[in-house]
């Protein structure tokens, strides 16, 4: 059940944590301050926030910590799912880092009049019922198993990995565990382009098979319609997200990426 920002103390974050980590992966907060308020306050405040859970990071090569997720136009480079208004397909945040943070947040300043519904899954569920597919053991095994390699997107470069076409790429497992893993597959299918000797036939057909159920599951799955001041707090981890497509230009989130100290993750 969603939980009152105005009515959930300082001890409730304990509670919070315990549904992120060990329940259903998602909460979400309602009622943040927003009505009437310039953004950079309701940015400054959506930090203060989500630093009770953790080390807000910043966004690739920028000093950013907050990132507006709104359809941006005339863009010189591929846009990333925070500058469209397009679909986004189920996937965990910052796959093409050594350490994907723990946690992200986004929050709610003006929902898309139609369409933009936040959808989540628990990696749990997903793996079990993915296992019962035909591919699905062989293609699990596969992603626990192998390395794949994750390709940083061009928004998140530095000026000198731009100017170099420089492509860094991560590589690691899809899945870590029955119940957490690292996936984007946009950013996998390029990152084969750069260590094509990772795209084996056994390894292609396993992200292609997991990439086909989750469009399916996606497909028929209703989405989360999150309202003006809601916050969604997420584990990073062990939920996969995604974004239905809308139409309203002047729809706004923030994000933040959430880290843990060392000694925690």
């Amino acid at each position: 059940m969603p939980l009152s920002l105005r009515k959930t103390p300082l001890a409730d974050w304990s509670s919070v944590r315990q549904v992120l980590d060990h329940g259903r992966g998602y909460v979400i907060l309602k009622d943040f301050p927003v009505d009437g308020r310039p953004e950079s306050d309701i940015s400054r405040d959506f930090e203060a926030l989500c630093s009770r859970l953790g080390r807000v990071t910043p966004h690739g090569s920028s000093a950013q910590t907050i990132w507006r997720v709104s359809p941006r136009a005339d863009l010189c480079h591929v846009p990333t799912f925070s500058e469209t208004a397009s679909e986004a397909p189920l996937h965990t945040d910052n796959s093409w880092i050594e350490e994907p943070e723990e946690y992200f947040a986004l929050l709610v300043v003006r929902p898309a009049r139609d369409g933009g519904e936040s959808l989540l899954f628990p990696v749990a569920e997903l793996l079990r019922d993915f296992a019962q597919v035909k591919e699905g053991p062989a293609a699990i095994r596969t992603l626990s198993e192998r390395l794949f390699p994750f390709a940083m997107p061009v928004v998140f470069r530095s000026e000198g990995e731009r100017s170099a076409q420089l492509t860094p790429v991560v590589t690691a497992p899809v899945l870590r565990s029955h119940s957490r893993l690292r996936y984007r597959h946009d950013t996998i299918l390029s990152g084969f382009k750069v260590r094509p000797d990772l795209a084996t036939e056994e390894s292609v057909a396993a992200v292609e098979s997991f990439n086909d159920y989750l469009i399916g599951l996606l497909r028929r799955s209703p989405g989360i319609k999150l309202e003006r001041g809601d916050v969604l707090l997420a584990n990073n981890h062990t939920v996969l997200h995604a974004r239905s497509h809308f139409t309203d230009p002047n729809r706004l989130l923030l994000r933040a990426r959430i880290a843990l100290p060392p000694t925690l993750n």
